[in-house]
Order: C-alpha cells, then sequence, then structure tokens
C-alpha cells in the first residue's frame, strides 16, 4: 500500500507540473493497457497521448510498464504511443491467422509508400480498403485462392482503426469502399522480417489453408507484438 501510494504520488507530481491531473494519468495509462497505442489524430486518444509527450514522465512510465512486460514507446516524430510485448519477460500473445495477414498486407502497403514517396505528413501511406485487398490477393492468394472475402478484410480493418493503427473516412459515393491511412505503428507490429513472412506464407498457402479454414477458429503464434487478439475488441481509437 505505501508502495502504491508513493508511486501516485510521484505520478501526480510529474502531471501537475504540466497542468494535467492525477486522473487524467491514470486514464492514460488503462487505454494504453486497454487498446495499446495512442495516436494524436484520433478524437478519443488524443488527449491521452498528450500525458504520453511529457518527457519527464516517460522515465517513469517506462519502469512502470517494464513490471508489466511491457516495452513503453513514444513516437513524436510521426504523433503515437504505445506498447510493445518484452518477448523476454513475457511470451508473445496468440492473433487469429486473418489477422496477421491483414497486418502483413498493411506493412507492405506501408513499405511501398516509403519506396515510391508518396508518404505524407506523419509517416502516413494513404491508400483505400480496395486497393489494400487487391495487395492482399497479391501477396497472399498466388494460387487464386481467396480465404478472405473483401467483407471480413474490412472488418478486419475497422478492428485495426480501434488500435489506432489505421485511419478510415467512408467514401460519399462509395458505400462499399473507405479511405485508409496507414501509420507507421505497423512496421513495428508486423516487424522487421515482415516481408521473409509474406514470402514464407505465400508458398506454404496451401498447406495453411487446410489447417486453418478461413472460418476456423483456430489461433497461432505469428511472433508479431500485439497485447492480445482483437477478435473481442470493439471500441477504442475513433478517427
Amino acid at each position: 500500500m505505501v508502495r502504491e501510494l508513493a508511486i501516485a504520488d510521484e505520478l501526480e507530481a510529474h502531471l501537475k507540473v504540466h497542468g494535467f491531473e492525477l486522473d487524467q494519468g491514470i486514464q492514460a495509462i488503462n487505454y494504453l493497457f486497454r487498446y495499446q497505442f495512442a495516436h494524436t489524430h484520433d478524437r478519443r486518444a488524443r488527449k491521452h497521448y498528450m500525458v504520453f509527450k511529457i518527457a519527464k514522465l516517460r522515465p517513469f512510465l517506462k519502469d512502470y510498464f517494464e513490471v508489466s512486460g511491457h516495452r513503453f514507446v513514444v513516437d513524436e516524430d510521426n504523433g503515437w504511443a504505445g506498447l510493445l510485448p518484452d518477448i523476454d519477460v513475457v511470451p508473445l500473445p496468440t492473433m487469429r491467422v486473418e489477422e496477421t495477414i491483414v497486418l502483413l498486407t498493411l506493412a507492405a502497403a506501408w513499405q511501398e509508400g516509403i519506396a515510391d514517396n508518396t508518404m505524407v505528413a506523419g509517416g502516413i501511406t494513404q491508400t483505400t480498403c480496395d486497393e489494400l485487398y487487391t495487395c492482399y490477393q497479391d501477396l497472399f492468394c498466388q494460387k487464386g485462392r481467396t480465404a478472405l472475402r473483401p467483407n471480413q478484410f474490412g472488418s478486419i480493418l475497422k478492428k485495426f482503426k480501434r488500435r489506432g493503427l489505421v485511419r478510415i473516412d467512408a467514401f460519399e459515393d462509395d458505400p462499399e469502399d473507405f479511405e485508409v491511412d496507414i501509420r507507421p505503428i505497423v512496421s513495428r507490429l508486423a516487424g522487421e522480417d515482415f516481408i521473409k513472412r509474406i514470402q514464407n506464407w505465400a508458398s506454404s498457402e496451401e498447406e495453411r489453408s487446410d489447417q486453418y479454414p478461413p472460418e476456423s477458429d483456430g489461433q497461432i503464434n505469428n511472433g508479431h507484438p500485439f497485447t492480445e487478439s482483437l477478435e473481442n475488441d470493439d471500441s477504442g481509437a475513433d478517427a
């Protein structure tokens, strides 16, 4: 109890210097534990991100999150803060196969934005759901077999929006498609070897499809640093 009070006092002292109350700091910490990322361009997350921008508070937060097996990361250049599991402390969590496929597709599309020099402010690559689905087919459906239907693909993108990985805007003249801003967070999640993982995945697509068909509830550990599966995530960042 004494230790908990000391932590709260230290947190409150840092916050008050910058005009924040203790409750705001606690809410920001809880937000990261629940949604993993806070982005400055998301209406609900912006106030929490402003807490994480406090430079003098970061050593405290780094130590605080480290106890739970997470690395606390702040990327001011691109406007986000988040948690990445420390794989030396805690095992990597599971993630649905379909979600991993979409994450790797996002990482590939984001990387293409670097190669084409088409990124906009904040390290964002702009595309659409239809274009991403075509990218997915090119990467993972080389034999003409499509494991994910367009509506499934779009549904997973919307789940990623709630985690702050992407920003989505609907087209007024096309309710089936929508604009997608891919944030640089996806490169951290997919890992530096994501291109090799895509190649390996594509080469063994038929075997994987038999083991984990599209309607399967099977989960595997794909070596990505999500803190939990997105399957039951129904709220979060609101672009």
